[in-house]
């Protein structure tokens, strides 16, 4: 074996099939290649950045390259440049999973044969690709070999073209048609006899790339990229023109046009949620403590207590935002469906004028979720049923225990399943869309831009779930939501924690806000403690260490998880641990969902609690942690 490092490059020569170099800093995918290639008769050798591919093809010579185009060192795009000059017989094929549709322009303008998108749906259209580069290189020996005798050349040479599946035409120099392969025959709806000596219908422009618009027999509507280039024709000048539908092309741009606006729209809702949770904070914090100060017999405490659950709502809606900005993997937690589906069909359905029927058994199976992702799911599918029926209906829920097996041929591991239906009357769906319904971006609505269908099965397929669908038109659609069920109780826990619990000691409040500071130190002061605040963690650090060596310690410190241009309670908790390993550090953020918060035992902090603060919930928190033995 040939190598430069054994950590990145891989050179064996076995069968005899084409030498192709992959060029990836995916591990895993160049493994999956090297394996798929091999077993395909090829003599695969592989590279993990355009660097090692320069120092390999130095040496070594390689029919076809697959480069991709954002990697360490030497790009794709650097890489495609260095063949092109140095070894122009290699034929390359870009993979990408990033990039723009201009950087794949950009690489096909460079002398890229083809492109390839990450992750790849089926190993056989990277098969597909590498047959055509095979062809196109026989078709480039079988030219070369043509010269001796033009007949048999010309016969080769249609033979070859015939099986491309991009249309070729030969064109003379005043436009008239010569020559057409199958594929062209196709593409404009005229057979050899009828096109060959015809004027060519589009201009001619050497060298240049044009769009035309092309109707298919099944009504499609495609577009195509036609290019010019000069070529010789039975000795004679001549242009060639290549015909090659770009309407997926064209689709993948739209599509990352609009994938940048949802971005968009995410970071809005990002800050929409963080902003959203510093006004309710002070707001639902003060509303806690007058309930705190009020007799619970006192009419004053009812409505207290009433304006306290509208705000518990909009926390709600909060953390939906944040849910939406984050596109996060999930963070997952023991819970019930049944609260799930039940709150946020009717947070959907607010307004409208359709009607909701649960049949939901309270012996339900518990699932193991992220809730404020399953949460969106459960949204887009009622959303969905509601548009479906713009004159009103009944959308019909139910969930029930179900077992998976092999024959039942569900795209999910064989066992146990909660399964959660949703049942709409409204216009169906046409058999020919439902192999597209969770595509990206497909929509048969004129006015829908979401990705509603295809992040609820992504969703869902992330949770080791899968999403069915069975529809009629003007009878309506059922989506069928499976999730992996667990026999364990769940974790819900309630909105409305009671009592309240005392005490005393001396707590340590770290919040760069100083609103926040105000609230939590009144709500604290409240139950009983002493409070003391810093606004940055090494600040608290420095402070909880003079504390200790003056034999006052905190007995505990409330950490706010970022503090913008600081330290926050992330990284500052772990120094408080090497000072005192006792230390008794309470997590505290907005975000209520993110991993530190779900998991903060794993991150060195012995509780948490959520912004907005409510006193029951501070209480029990300070109440659980300081009873804590800890070593």
């Amino acid at each position: 074996m040939t190598k430069t490092d054994e950590r990145t490059v891989s050179v064996r020569r076995v069968g005899t099939g084409a030498r192709i170099l992959i060029v990836d800093d995916e591990p895993n995918l160049r493994n999956m290649l090297e394996t798929a290639l091999r077993g395909w008769g090829h003599d695969p050798s592989t590279a993990a950045d355009g660097a090692d591919a320069v120092e390999v093809m130095q040496r070594e010579n390689f029919d076809i390259v697959m480069a991709d185009l954002r990697m360490p060192k030497t790009n794709g795009m650097e890489l495609l440049q260095w063949i092109k000059q140095n070894h122009p017989a290699t034929d390359v094929f870009v993979i990408t999973a990033y990039a723009s549709i201009e950087s794949v322009v950009d690489a096909l303008r460079l002398g890229a044969f083809d492109y390839l998108l990450k992750p790849f749906r089926s190993l056989d259209l990277v098969r597909a690709t590498i047959d055509r580069v095979i062809e196109k290189r026989a078709l480039s020996a079988g030219l070369r070999r043509a010269k001796g005798n033009l007949e048999s050349s010309r016969a080769s040479f249609c033979n070859i073209v015939d099986r491309n599946a991009d249309g070729i035409v030969v064109l003379g120099r005043d436009g008239i048609v010569l020559f057409v392969n199958r594929a062209a025959q196709e593409l404009f709806d005229r057979p050899a006899d009828e096109f060959v000596g015809t004027r060519f219908p589009y201009p001619l422009e050497s060298s240049s790339s044009t769009e035309i618009h092309l109707g298919q027999p099944d009504n499609r509507n495609c577009i195509y990229d036609m290019r010019l280039v000069d070529t010789k024709w039975q000795d004679e000048d001549a242009y060639l023109v290549t015909v090659r539908d770009i309407t997926e092309c064209k689709r993948m741009e739209e599509g990352l046009l609009k994938a940048q606006k949802i971005e968009s729209v995410g970071v809005m809702a990002g800050g929409l949620a963080h902003d959203l949770d510093n006004l309710l904070t002070p707001v639902m914090s003060n509303l806690s403590l007058a309930k705190l100060k009020t007799d619970p017999g006192d009419e004053l405490y009812g409505l207290l207590d009433e304006t306290e659950n509208a705000f518990i709502q909009a926390r709600g809606l909060s953390k939906q935002l944040l849910t939406f900005s984050k596109g996060r993997t999930p963070v997952k937690q023991v819970a019930s469906i049944t609260d799930i589906v039940v709150d946020l069909t009717r947070f959907s359905l607010r307004g409208s004028n359709i009607h909701c029927d649960f049949a939901i058994p309270d012996d339900l199976w518990s699932v193991e979720v992220d809730s404020g992702q399953i949460g969106q799911v459960i949204n887009n599918l009622v959303i969905n049923a509601n548009d479906s029926m713009p004159e009103g209906g009944v959308i019909r829920i139910n969930a029930t225990n179900t077992n998976v097996v092999e024959r039942h041929r569900l795209a999910v591991k064989p066992g146990d399943y909660v399964r959660i239906s949703i049942e709409d009357k409204g216009c169906g769906i046409a058999p020919e869309h439902l192999s597209k319904l969770f595509d990206p971006y497909f929509t048969t609505k004129t006015t829908d831009s979401r990705l509603g269908l295809a992040s609820s099965f992504s969703i869902v397929t992330n949770h080791g779930g899968t999403i069915t669908v069975e529809s009629e038109i003007e009878a309506g659609s059922t989506f069928h939501v499976y999730l992996p069920a667990v026999r364990e109780p769940a974790q819900n826990k309630s909105l409305h924690p009671e009592g309240i619990s005392h005490g005393r000691g001396r707590i340590l409040i770290l919040d760069d806000d100083d609103s926040v500071k105000l609230i939590a130190g009144r709500i604290i002061n409240a139950l009983g403690y002493e409070t003391e605040f810093t606004s940055e963690g090494q600040e608290t650090i420095d402070l909880y260490r003079s504390a200790l060596h003056a034999g006052l310690p905190f007995d505990a410190v409330i950490m706010d998880l970022t503090i913008p241009g600081g330290l926050g309670g992330h990284e500052a908790v772990k120094e408080l641990i090497e000072i005192d390993p006792g230390v008794k550090a309470i997590v505290s953020s907005g975000y209520a969902d993110d991993p530190i918060m779900t998991e903060f035992d794993t991150y060195g902090f012995c509780g948490v609690v959520a912004k907005p603060y409510r006193v029951q919930e501070v209480s029990q928190v300070l109440a659980d942690v300081l009873n804590l033995q800890r070593v």
